[in-house]
Protein backbone atom coordinates (compact mmCIF):
# COMPACT_ATOMS: atom_id res chain seq x y z
CA UNK A 1 0.00 0.00 0.00
CA UNK A 2 1.62 3.26 -1.12
CA UNK A 3 1.42 6.34 1.04
CA UNK A 4 2.32 9.43 -0.99
CA UNK A 5 2.68 12.56 1.12
CA UNK A 6 4.32 10.78 4.02
CA UNK A 7 4.52 13.79 6.26
CA UNK A 8 4.96 17.54 6.11
CA UNK A 9 8.38 18.90 5.31
CA UNK A 10 9.16 19.25 9.01
CA UNK A 11 10.41 16.18 10.85
CA UNK A 12 8.33 17.34 13.82
CA UNK A 13 5.23 16.59 11.74
CA UNK A 14 6.41 13.14 10.66
CA UNK A 15 5.37 10.16 12.80
CA UNK A 16 8.22 8.42 14.60
CA UNK A 17 9.06 4.97 13.24
CA UNK A 18 11.28 2.37 14.80
CA UNK A 19 12.55 1.00 11.48
CA UNK A 20 12.18 1.08 7.72
CA UNK A 21 13.81 -0.62 4.79
CA UNK A 22 15.46 2.11 2.75
CA UNK A 23 15.99 1.72 -0.99
CA UNK A 24 18.69 3.44 -3.01
CA UNK A 25 16.27 5.73 -4.86
CA UNK A 26 14.97 7.23 -1.61
CA UNK A 27 18.48 7.59 -0.16
CA UNK A 28 19.84 9.34 -3.26
CA UNK A 29 16.80 11.63 -3.50
CA UNK A 30 17.02 12.49 0.21
CA UNK A 31 20.63 13.53 -0.31
CA UNK A 32 20.37 15.33 -3.64
CA UNK A 33 16.79 16.58 -4.17
CA UNK A 34 16.43 20.11 -2.80
CA UNK A 35 12.69 20.21 -3.56
CA UNK A 36 9.62 18.92 -1.75
CA UNK A 37 10.40 15.25 -2.49
CA UNK A 38 13.79 15.56 -0.81
CA UNK A 39 12.23 17.39 2.13
CA UNK A 40 9.69 14.62 2.69
CA UNK A 41 12.28 11.87 2.41
CA UNK A 42 14.65 13.63 4.82
CA UNK A 43 11.78 14.05 7.30
CA UNK A 44 10.99 10.34 7.19
CA UNK A 45 14.65 9.42 7.65
CA UNK A 46 15.08 11.87 10.53
CA UNK A 47 12.04 10.37 12.28
CA UNK A 48 13.19 6.75 11.92
CA UNK A 49 15.72 5.22 14.26
CA UNK A 50 16.77 2.18 12.19
CA UNK A 51 17.48 2.12 8.44
CA UNK A 52 17.64 -1.47 7.18
CA UNK A 53 19.25 -2.02 3.77
CA UNK A 54 20.20 -5.10 1.74
CA UNK A 55 23.90 -5.86 1.55
CA UNK A 56 24.19 -4.53 -2.04
CA UNK A 57 22.80 -1.10 -1.13
CA UNK A 58 26.12 0.77 -1.32
CA UNK A 59 26.84 -0.56 -4.81
CA UNK A 60 23.37 0.31 -6.05
CA UNK A 61 23.76 3.85 -4.73
CA UNK A 62 27.05 4.28 -6.59
CA UNK A 63 25.47 2.83 -9.75
CA UNK A 64 22.61 5.33 -9.42
CA UNK A 65 25.13 8.14 -9.20
CA UNK A 66 26.57 7.07 -12.54
CA UNK A 67 23.25 8.11 -14.09
CA UNK A 68 23.61 11.70 -12.87
CA UNK A 69 24.28 13.74 -16.01
CA UNK A 70 27.84 14.96 -16.43
CA UNK A 71 27.97 18.63 -15.63
CA UNK A 72 28.31 21.13 -12.81
CA UNK A 73 27.67 19.59 -9.42
CA UNK A 74 27.94 15.94 -10.49
CA UNK A 75 31.19 15.29 -8.64
CA UNK A 76 29.89 17.07 -5.54
CA UNK A 77 26.74 14.92 -5.54
CA UNK A 78 28.76 11.74 -5.90
CA UNK A 79 31.06 12.80 -3.07
CA UNK A 80 28.02 13.58 -0.89
CA UNK A 81 26.58 10.11 -1.50
CA UNK A 82 29.90 8.34 -0.86
CA UNK A 83 30.40 10.29 2.37
CA UNK A 84 26.84 9.56 3.51
CA UNK A 85 27.31 5.83 2.87
CA UNK A 86 30.30 5.89 5.18
CA UNK A 87 28.74 7.80 8.03
CA UNK A 88 25.06 6.79 7.92
CA UNK A 89 23.85 4.31 10.47
CA UNK A 90 22.75 1.75 7.91
CA UNK A 91 21.88 -1.71 9.15
CA UNK A 92 23.17 -3.83 6.24
CA UNK A 93 21.57 -7.28 6.10
CA UNK A 94 22.30 -10.38 4.05
CA UNK A 95 19.65 -11.37 1.55
CA UNK A 96 20.65 -14.93 0.59
CA UNK A 97 17.97 -16.38 2.86
CA UNK A 98 15.32 -14.43 0.93
CA UNK A 99 16.18 -15.86 -2.51
CA UNK A 100 13.12 -18.15 -2.82
CA UNK A 101 10.72 -15.24 -2.19
CA UNK A 102 12.76 -12.92 -4.43
CA UNK A 103 12.37 -15.43 -7.26
CA UNK A 104 8.59 -15.49 -6.69
CA UNK A 105 8.47 -11.73 -7.29
CA UNK A 106 10.59 -11.73 -10.46
CA UNK A 107 7.70 -11.71 -12.93
CA UNK A 108 6.77 -8.23 -11.64
CA UNK A 109 9.95 -6.77 -10.11
CA UNK A 110 13.66 -6.53 -10.82
CA UNK A 111 15.91 -8.70 -8.68
CA UNK A 112 17.09 -5.72 -6.64
CA UNK A 113 13.59 -4.29 -6.15
CA UNK A 114 12.39 -7.73 -5.07
CA UNK A 115 15.22 -7.90 -2.53
CA UNK A 116 14.13 -4.60 -0.98
CA UNK A 117 10.52 -5.78 -0.85
CA UNK A 118 11.37 -9.14 0.69
CA UNK A 119 13.63 -7.49 3.26
CA UNK A 120 10.72 -5.24 4.28
CA UNK A 121 8.42 -8.25 4.40
CA UNK A 122 10.86 -10.24 6.54
CA UNK A 123 11.42 -7.42 9.04
CA UNK A 124 7.73 -6.39 8.92
CA UNK A 125 8.56 -2.74 8.35
CA UNK A 126 7.66 -0.28 5.58
CA UNK A 127 9.82 0.16 2.49
CA UNK A 128 10.78 3.79 1.82
CA UNK A 129 11.19 4.37 -1.90
CA UNK A 130 10.97 7.10 -4.52
CA UNK A 131 9.74 4.56 -7.05
CA UNK A 132 5.97 4.84 -7.40
CA UNK A 133 5.97 2.05 -10.00
CA UNK A 134 7.53 -0.34 -7.45
CA UNK A 135 4.88 0.54 -4.87
CA UNK A 136 2.11 -0.31 -7.35
CA UNK A 137 3.54 -3.61 -8.64
CA UNK A 138 1.54 -6.76 -7.95
CA UNK A 139 2.99 -9.29 -5.52
CA UNK A 140 4.64 -7.36 -2.65
CA UNK A 141 3.16 -7.83 0.81
CA UNK A 142 4.92 -4.96 2.52
CA UNK A 143 3.81 -1.44 3.26
CA UNK A 144 5.31 1.25 1.00
CA UNK A 145 6.20 4.79 1.94
CA UNK A 146 6.63 6.71 -1.30
CA UNK A 147 8.47 10.02 -1.32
Amino acid sequence: MAQPGLCASSAANCPMREAIVLDASAFIDALTDEGPRGDVLRSVLESTSRWIVPEFFDLECIAACQRIPVGPGRDARLAKVVTALGVSLLDRVETWQFVPRIVQLLPNLTTFDAAYVVTAEAYRVPLLTSDLRLSRAPGPRCEFLVG
